[in-house]
């Protein structure tokens, strides 16, 4: 059965492998743009499952998220197979710039033997990623020698990236997948699309300015080799504390205040009316996420488990005895989590990617209201407010301690 005929959903989506449905799906297709096609059908199918139940009140949104954090795991190893077959492909027609060739997937094309790692940040390095959510990426690769027809590694990944951000990004007449994003890699835009390994960590342990430290606290392998993305994720984690261990912390403090201040200066200009911006906004999600990674590298209190989410970290922030001094403040941004994350979810199940509640008279706001269980629009602002000030106070409270953990 080819992936654009492939059955209807059976059981339950807990219980569905996603990797292997969307491989088989595309390993189906003897070519490059029915690998697209497929991939896309298959993708769409389960996104709209995920979101339907979802609306229905047939999932909670922690297992709508976690499902979608598989979803877009499965689909970036599905796409790295099909950049592994379309690289042979070109190789097998030479490097004269002519059309690939079909090639079987089915005889071999796994994700992990392109000798990469897809490393993810934000929400799906914390496994928390939602509708329309970016997939935020790091590319590392393993330094050997490969018979790549003459390219030099650095040659050979930097083509693997752009057919990976081809087959994840492109819009075709079938959709698009995700919009991925690679700011956060090493230089920036000036960087290689793909890093070796060692360049890498040897970027982290000498280079990375204190932001970066805290964007990198949960640093997640997601595809690709996994011995060689466990390898740097486990390096990354171990370097970024023991150099956050050794800053003043009066240091750490300060930069963190002023990157979440600049965001929110960067993305909150006046003139945008009565909407709220729920993420860059003071008291927004970035309050919280910012003050979360902060302590964590102050504790330190670091990510071991596959569950990395937000509300999880509190809990481990409000048991470790180190950041004692700080406890008091932790019920608010717990609390103010709760609220907003909820309602980001909501604005996106009902008018799509959004940071900002919509005015009072949007039609839109009675479904949201309703959804969030409040008895009125004004009720939801109100309950809005609370929280923004509650986390703002929170925010303030833990960057301003004076009483900070010197040893660690």
């Amino acid at each position: 059965t080819s992936g654009a005929d492939a059955p209807a959903f059976i059981g339950g989506l807990a219980e569905t492998n996603f990797s292997e449905a969307l491989l088989t799906s595309v390993g189906a297709e003897p070519e490059f743009s029915a690998r697209l096609a497929a991939m896309r059908k298959m993708w769409s199918r389960y996104i709209t499952e995920i979101k339907d139940r979802d609306s229905g009140g047939d999932m909670t949104m922690a297992e709508a998220k976690r499902l979608q954090s598989e979803l877009a795991e499965a689909t970036i190893n599905a796409a790295l197979a099909v950049t592994l077959a379309e690289l042979e492909a070109r190789s097998l027609a030479g490097s004269s710039g002519a059309a690939s060739s079909p090639s079987n997937m089915q005889k071999g094309s796994r994700p992990e033997t392109l000798g990469l790692a897809v490393l993810a940040l934000g929400k799906l390095g914390a496994r928390g990623l939602d509708y329309g959510s970016d997939l935020d990426l790091v590319i590392v690769y393993d330094n050997a020698p490969r018979a790549s027809n003459g390219l030099t590694n650095t040659e050979y990944y930097s083509r693997a990236v752009e057919i990976f951000l081809n087959v994840l990004s492109s819009v075709t007449r079938n959709g698009t997948l995700y919009r991925v994003d690679l700011r956060l890699r090493p230089y920036g835009s000036k960087g290689l699309p793909a890093i070796p390994d060692e360049v890498f960590l040897k970027y982290m342990s000498e280079s990375a300015a204190i932001w970066e430290m805290l964007a990198f606290v949960n640093l997640r392998a997601v595809g690709g080799s996994a011995a060689l993305g466990s390898r740097v994720e486990q390096s990354t984690r171990r370097i970024i504390h023991e150099r956050a261990a050794a800053l003043d912390t009066s240091e750490l403090a300060a930069e963190t205040r002023r990157v979440r201040l600049a965001l929110e200066k960067q993305h909150c200009r006046a003139g945008r009316g009565a909407e709220v911006d729920i993420k860059y906004g003071a008291g927004g999600m970035l309050d919280i996420y910012f003050a979360v990674r902060y302590l964590q590298l102050l504790g330190p209190v670091i990510d071991y488990s596959s569950d990395r989410s937000t509300q999880l970290i509190l809990d481990r922030l409000a048991a470790d005895g180190s950041l004692a001094a700080y406890h008091s403040s932790l019920p608010a941004l717990a609390l103010g989590y709760k609220f907003l994350s909820g309602l980001d979810h909501t604005l996106r199940l009902v008018v799509g990617r959004t940071p900002r509640l919509p005015a009072a008279d949007h039609p839109a706001l009675d479904e949201i209201t309703r959804r969030m269980g409040c008895d009125s629009g004004a009720s939801l602002i109100e309950q809005l407010t609370f929280h923004r000030l509650a986390v703002r106070e929170a925010f303030n409270a833990i960057l301003d301690a004076t009483d900070r953990p010197t040893a660690r």
